[in-house]
């Protein structure tokens, strides 16, 4: 299984993990031989790569952290979730709550590997799916901060539940492209006080979870919005969404291609002080793989590989499996395996398609 970028797709290929669209729905089942006319349908719904079968490196698999019915279960709740409170109705909390019980049991599940993650998402869902990546990724970097299972559940449903005050913004505005003008920005920074509103005026809710929203993109330096608190003003839950909310942003933004995990992580390392709280951005860089599984690298050996395996004691240095030799000529027979953990001397220089 090697990561292509859909651009770089041919016919002929064959698909090696199912493929979904929005709600979940099949797009492309795994086994499927690519033709033109399937190549232009997952540019035309702006998919960034896809996972190919490939016979060097046939036997790896990036264990994905929910499972696929989880995830259509996940979406279902907050699309509705999120129509409900357009409509100004009674939002299910103890679907939403449930919902979120399974999604931490999920990932406590696998909350000891190092976490691969590949944009592949349909961008007209993706305010849905990027709900669900924020409370995975969040849920993550509580479980490795210690919290204890309540504070994973308020957690969890403040991170599921961050963006709920966008539901009042005129869909219009939400599909714009920047730049914006000062009263469509001033629309677009009041869905944290929207979402905070809706929120606190559910019994059933704790208030922290309600504070997510209110404060996910206040920033460490006092310089975020609504209210421009900063260091410890910020509540922990919000402080760890600010991070993952924007991790997430970067790899997998609305529109246009995401960064590599390895640059965005070195955006949200180096914003450590400044933007975030400097040990949550780094104990959240400690659970994502910035090389995901089954994505090409260059070494400084010049030789070409392929990610296999991520190790979580040695997030940069994974397991590799050798493609080429040392001048950049595919080898004939053997495609030996190293970890690079073992191989102070050896250094991946470049991430390419």
């Amino acid at each position: 299984m090697r990561l292509l970028p859909v651009e770089e797709l041919k016919p002929g290929m064959k698909v090696a993990r199912n493929i979904f669209g929005d709600d979940m729905c099949l797009l492309l089942s795994a086994g499927v031989t690519l033709t033109p006319s399937l190549i232009a349908r997952l540019k035309e719904l702006e998919f960034n790569a896809i996972y190919i079968q490939d016979d060097i490196v046939d036997q790896i698999e990036a264990q994905e952290l929910l499972s696929e019915k989880l995830k259509a279960e996940s979406i279902s709740v907050i699309r509705q979730t999120f129509e409900k409170a357009r409509l100004g109705t009674n939002i299910d909390i103890r679907r939403i709550a449930s919902i979120t019980n399974s999604i931490l049991d999920e990932v406590l599940s696998c909350s000891n590997l190092l976490v691969s993650i590949v944009d592949m998402r349909n961008r007209s869902s993706y305010h849905l799916s990027h709900s669900i990546s924020v409370c995975t990724l969040s849920l993550l970097t509580g479980i490795a901060l210690g919290y204890d299972q309540l504070k994973l559940f308020q957690l969890g449903l403040g991170a599921f539940l961050h963006d709920l005050g966008k539901s009042k913004i005129d869909p219009a505005l939400m599909i714009k492209q920047p730049p914006y003008t000062p009263k469509e920005a001033a629309i677009i920074q009041n869905h944290c006080r929207e979402g905070f509103e809706i929120l606190r005026k559910i019994p059933e809710l704790n208030i922290l979870s309600a504070h997510i929203a209110f404060q996910h993109h206040e920033r460490y330096d006092g310089t975020g919005y609504p209210r421009g608190i900063k260091g410890n003003e910020i509540h922990p839950f919000a402080a760890i969404v600010a991070v993952t909310n924007t991790y997430d942003l970067l790899v997998s933004p609305p529109e246009g291609t995401g960064l590599f995990p390895a640059k965005a992580l070195e955006i949200i390392l180096k914003e450590r002080g400044r933007t975030f709280d400097p040990e949550i951005a780094l104990v959240f860089a400690q659970q994502v793989s910035p090389y995901p599984i089954g994505c090409n690298i260059r070494l400084s050996t010049g030789e070409n590989a392929i990610v296999i395996s991520t190790q979580k004691n040695s997030p940069t240095r994974p397991i590799v499996k050798l493609i080429t030799d040392q001048h950049g000529k595919v080898r004939s027979k053997s495609f030996p395996e190293i970890a690079l953990s073992q191989h102070e001397d050896i250094n991946i220089i470049e991430v390419y398609s």
